[in-house]
């Protein structure tokens, strides 16, 4: 307590204490097992990105930007529709605290894949809300920074195809759908046939949106690459 108290004193070392241990508090509540704890760890990481300045939150020395993509991205694949929104908000006050192009290359690819997924999700407001994010930060550059991230992405879509979640699963096929038909060929065509593997997965789903989304992505999948499918 001391210790504290003289370099709280002398240099502001109480202040930094106490800022570190509320984002540290922060973070971890992301992860609690509480929903409306999460909801309200992603309300505070938005303010967060509003209150902070730019350097701090999205800087190649920030100690938090990573921390903050990667609990906003859990956030944004919450079960919870209510957490996924409240993440959906944070998402994109993350996005727009970067406004230069060095800051936009170190924040958008740790929530991309989550952002893009949100875009295709069953409920309404988390939907909407996402695809409006999508045209703020991206323009019409959405397709390049998918090809940019498409490693990142393809994991995540395939690990979403597996998601507790059926609506979760349902939005993971017609993500892949998307991609296939609609990124830049040459980045996509290496991962086709690991989709295309997934979605054949997706074809025994217990849900049956799930299965006539699956089968849309695996028509596209063969219509844009048949030979990189010819195996499977």
């Amino acid at each position: 307590g001391m210790s504290m108290g003289e370099e709280g004193a002398s240099s502001g070392g109480l202040g930094a204490y106490t800022s570190y241990s509320m984002t540290g508090l922060i973070f971890k509540s992301a992860r609690h097992p509480n929903r409306f704890v999460r909801e309200i760890s992603q309300q505070l990481m938005g303010t967060m990105c509003e209150i902070l300045d730019e350097e701090r939150v999205c800087g190649g020395e920030s100690r938090i930007r990573e921390e903050l993509g990667l609990n906003i991205g859990f956030g944004l694949s919450d079960n919870w529709s209510q957490v996924r929104y409240a993440a959906s908000i944070a998402a994109r006050k993350f996005v727009m605290a970067a406004t230069t192009e060095a800051h936009r290359a170190l924040c958008l690819p740790l929530i991309l894949p989550q952002l893009c997924l949100n875009r295709h999700y069953a409920a309404d407001g988390v939907r909407f809300y996402s695809q409006q994010t999508w045209r703020m930060a991206l323009g019409e550059d959405g397709k390049v920074w998918v090809a940019r991230c498409v490693q990142t992405v393809v994991s995540y879509y395939v690990e979403q195809t597996k998601a507790s979640n059926h609506m979760v699963r349902e939005a993971a096929c017609s993500c892949m759908s998307e991609l296939v038909s609609k990124v830049e060929r040459d980045a996509v065509k290496p991962h086709v046939p690991r989709l295309a593997a997934c979605l054949l997965s997706s074809f025994r789903d217990a849900s049956w949106p799930v299965r006539d989304a699956a089968c849309l992505a695996t028509g596209q999948c063969v219509l844009f690459f048949p030979e990189a499918c010819r195996d499977v």
